[in-house]
């Protein structure tokens, strides 16, 4: 049985505005280095799956700007949704596609905007995931991520630490407990000290047939739904049936009905690039004397020559006095000049600028929400 990979790539990336707009998204944007999101998670999996077996599922909008970026990846291997339902209806079209090729495969999720550390480790990971679901064809299999620090925007996975259910090499795989909600900080940092709970970054491995098997049991009017629209041939009549369809994620239609499922734990260095303060993270790790001299400095430098500064991330034109551990990422032409600032977010472009303290950035989905409710539109 070999790996099939679907990578959701049709979201709007709210979190990442004003770069990320619902013209141009955030996973076909580059934010870390010159690849975009969906490039860069493209080129992490090229060297353990077949790229024939490498799949995209994102809107209809995005079809040919996808296809601009994945000349690797074949067209029919794009799988549009004709609207937005969220994840759930998404996965299911494109099981249901992979099933017609590959009725006999394996399936696997992953988004197109994570970082990742420690590709060699995730890549022995995948690689290990064949025998895994060739041992439980009728179990899914959960990444986890070993939490670096308290995180209050993951869900969590709690899992059976103290009972291996399978192990193949390195790769050790317990039994899921439970999933649980985003949790406030106080609950975050308890998580952590139990060493039972890992972030959830929504990528999971199935067979095709249990995995279309689930759907048709815990989300039938998904499954009959996307199995008629994939019968007919009017675009306008596959839009009716998709736009009926609920829209709702895969964790409640499907995951947190399921009693078996299993977890790899990964200490992979794994980040959700989310939001603006996970960009400055991730480079700021990078471009640290620990990280070395790494691709993600290529087009971006700390702001040296300002007084007083240090911890800077900065893109484009910037000085500075007394400014401190801030991301300043600027696609406009222009020079940005800051006193006595520490720990903000500055981003620029064209038309809009963004300022907000970096522990806020989390809510630039609220101020995105906010835009359109008050006829702003236009900067979207």
């Amino acid at each position: 049985m070999a790996l099939n990979i679907v990578i959701l790539a049709g979201g709007h990336g709210t979190r990442l505005w004003p770069v990320s707009r619902k013209g141009v998204p955030k996973q076909v944007r580059p934010f870390l280095d010159t690849d975009t999101l969906l490039q860069k998670t493209i080129q992490r999996l090229e060297s353990v799956i077949e790229r024939d077996r490498i799949f995209i599922s994102t809107h209809e909008q995005y079809r040919n700007l996808v296809a601009s970026q994945t000349e690797t990846i074949a067209p029919a291997n794009i799988i549009c949704e004709p609207s937005r339902r969220d994840n759930a209806p998404a996965i299911c079209l494109a099981t249901m596609t992979i099933a017609e090729r590959d009725p006999d495969g394996l399936i696997g999720i992953c988004g197109a905007d994570a970082y990742i550390a420690n590709e060699d480790r995730y890549k022995d990971i995948l690689s290990s995931i064949p025998d895994i679901l060739l041992a439980h064809p009728n179990e899914g299999v959960l990444l986890g991520v070993v939490p670096q620090y308290p995180e209050t925007g993951y869900g969590y996975i709690e899992y059976e630490i103290s009972n291996i259910k399978y192990q193949i090499s390195n790769t050790c795989v317990y039994t899921v407990k439970r999933f649980v909600e985003k949790p406030d900080i106080e609950t975050a940092k308890d998580y952590i000290k139990q060493e039972n709970f890992l972030w959830n970054p929504l990528q999971f491995f199935f067979t095709v047939k249990h995995l279309l098997s689930l759907y048709e049991q815990y989300a039938p009017e998904i499954y009959t739904g996307v199995q008629a629209m994939m019968q007919i041939e009017d675009e306008d009549k596959k839009r009716n049936i998709y736009d009926a369809l609920p829209a709702i994620s895969i964790d409640y239609a499907i995951m947190e009905k399921i009693p078996d499922l299993l977890v790899i734990p990964a200490d992979i260095g794994w980040l959700d690039i989310g939001h603006w303060r996970a960009v400055q993270d991730i480079l700021s790790s990078s471009l640290s004397p620990k990280g070395g001299d790494t691709p993600l400095a290529s087009s971006l430098y700390q702001g040296e020559g300002s007084e007083g500064s240090w911890g800077m991330i900065v893109k484009g034109k910037h000085i500075g006095i007394d400014t401190q551990h801030s991301l300043i990422y600027s696609e406009a032409n222009r020079l940005i000049a800051t006193i006595g600032i520490s720990d903000m977010i500055i981003i620029d472009t064209p038309d809009a600028l963004l300022i907000c303290p970096k522990d806020q950035a989390q809510r630039v989905k609220e101020l995105v929400k906010k835009m359109q409710d008050t006829g702003l539109e236009e900067y979207l």
